[in-house]
């Protein structure tokens, strides 16, 4: 009994790992099986049917669930993409997060992590729709939504939302924990914060995708923390 049970514990213990990798150190069992993927760093763009384009972000992964001449669906499991649909299009639906983005000759960028999506409309209108909430939105507009319902509309900021399609991330007063959340999804490995204090500090910083690591510089130049640099690609700021 107490081998069957410990066999059991690390079944149970591989499968969570699996599912929810430690630190995201690599994809998850979800990101394995989807249709499409990008890694770390990588952006990828699709043509999944005439006048249907996605330019995928850094770790997206999407799951094809129906291409016809009479419709179109995906699933956004995680990250993000900036979708195009043509005048011509067919009827063009996202699952992500739970809800339902739906477009017709449109401009928009959606994100989605994890429980949480974020819907900017560029161009045309979007009806998007979760738990029986539902609103249409413009070009210029944009909500979010997650486990607390659907959030207010507010109005896009269009150079922000737009800068990863020119390889550009931006902050503006942001605090350091969440530049560094975000500067995690465009480099292999791990920067890890483990000083609370500079976690809220905010920050001001322009960075080239393609040059993540100088964050760190930045971040031990102006707050002082200091780095430790360990394999596979592992920064400890402390």
């Amino acid at each position: 009994m107490v081998i069957g049970g410990l066999m059991a514990a690390a079944a149970a213990s591989a499968a969570y790992v699996a599912v929810r990798p430690p630190l995201d150190l690599w994809p998850s069992y979800t990101e394995l099986m989807a249709d499409v993927r990008t890694g770390a760093g990588e952006r990828r763009q699709v043509v999944l049917v005439e006048n249907v384009s996605l330019d995928l972000n850094t770790r997206t992964s999407i799951a094809l669930r129906q291409q016809s001449s009479a419709a179109t669906q995906i699933e956004l499991l995680t990250g993000e993409a900036a979708i195009s649909t043509g005048v011509s299009a067919p009827p063009f639906t996202v699952i992500a997060a739970g809800g339902r983005v739906t477009a017709a000759d449109a401009e928009f960028n959606l994100r989605c992590d994890g429980v949480q999506a974020s819907i900017s409309c560029l161009r045309g209108r979007l009806s998007v729709e979760r738990n029986g909430q539902s609103m249409s939105l413009g070009g210029g507009q944009q909500v979010s939504y997650g486990g607390g319902g659907m959030g207010a509309v507010d109005a896009v900021d269009r150079d922000s939302v737009t800068a990863w399609q020119r390889g550009v991330l931006t902050f503006d007063a942001v605090p350091v924990d969440r530049v560094i959340a975000e500067v995690n999804r465009y480099r292999p490995g791990r920067i890890i914060l483990m000083n609370g204090e500079i976690g809220r500090r905010l920050l001001n910083a322009r960075l080239k995708v393609d040059e993540t690591d100088k964050i760190i510089v930045q971040i031990v130049h102006i707050f002082g923390a200091k780095a430790r640099q360990l394999p596979g690609g592992i920064v400890l700021l402390t």
